[in-house]
C-alpha cells in the first residue's frame, strides 16, 4: 500500500505522485525497470529522496501505483461518469484490460508472468477486482448475502484477466470481443442476482 503522508487529493501530492510517476515511465523507455533505482526516479523528477519515500514505499510501489492509474485511466474514458454493475460495463472491462494487456505481450516475444512484466499485469489484475468492487457496493439493487460481493468480484476478475492472459501471453489469439462475448455468456447465469438492469441504470 502506498505512503499516506499527505492527502492524496491534495493537488501538490498529487502533482509529485504523478510526476515521479511520469519519471519512471520515461526511464523505463531506455532501462529494464530492475536496473532503474529511486535515485535514478528523482534525478529525473528533479525531487529529493525525501519527497520520493513521503509518496512511495520504493520503487515498487511506484511502479504498482503508476500501472493502476494508467489502467483506470484508459477505462475511465470509457466508462459511464458513475458506471454501475451492467454486463456492458463488464464488457468494457474486460476490453480494456485485454487491450492494456495485450500491449505488454507486444514487448517480448515470449511473454512471461514473471519479471518485469509479470510486476505490471499482476497490478492489472488488482485493479480490476478493485473496480468490480466498487461497482457491486454501489449497486441500487439488492444483492444476495451469497456469495458476498467479494467473492463475486474474485470470481469475475480471476475469469476475464485468466482468459485475456492466455489470449495475449501465450499465444492463444481471440479477438477482444470475441472473447469477452465467451466468458461473460458462461458468467452471466451466475451474475444475474447481481446485473443492474437497464430500467435502473
Amino acid at each position: 500500500m502506498s505512503k499516506k503522508t499527505e492527502n492524496e487529493n491534495d493537488p501538490r501530492s498529487k502533482r509529485t505522485r504523478r510526476l515521479l510517476q511520469d519519471s519512471l515511465s520515461q526511464l523505463m523507455h531506455t532501462k529494464k525497470f530492475d536496473e532503474i533505482s529511486v535515485q535514478d526516479i528523482t534525478n529525473v523528477a528533479e525531487v529529493n529522496r525525501a519527497t520520493f519515500y513521503a509518496h512511495y514505499d520504493d520503487k515498487y510501489d511506484l511502479l504498482n501505483a503508476r500501472i493502476r492509474s494508467t489502467f483506470q485511466n484508459l477505462l475511465d474514458e470509457k466508462l459511464p461518469e458513475k458506471p454501475l454493475f451492467t454486463l456492458e460495463n463488464l464488457c468494457i472491462l474486460s476490453e480494456t484490460a485485454h487491450g492494456y494487456l495485450a500491449a505488454f505481450a507486444g514487448h517480448c516475444a515470449v511473454a512471461s508472468i514473471k519479471g518485469d512484466n509479470g510486476l505490471m499485469v499482476q497490478q492489472v489484475h488488482h485493479q480490476m477486482n478493485d473496480v468490480l468492487l466498487d461497482w457491486l457496493r454501489h449497486s441500487p439493487i439488492p444483492l444476495p448475502a451469497s456469495p458476498s460481493i467479494e467473492v463475486v468480484a474474485i470470481t469475475i476478475s480471476w475469469a476475464m484477466f485468466g482468459s485475456i492472459l492466455e489470449g495475449s501471453w501465450h499465444g492463444r489469439k481471440l479477438s477482444s470481443g470475441n472473447l469477452t462475448t465467451q466468458v461473460l455468456n458462461l458468467l452471466e447465469p451466475g451474475l444475474r442476482a447481481y446485473l443492474v438492469a437497464e430500467a435502473v441504470r
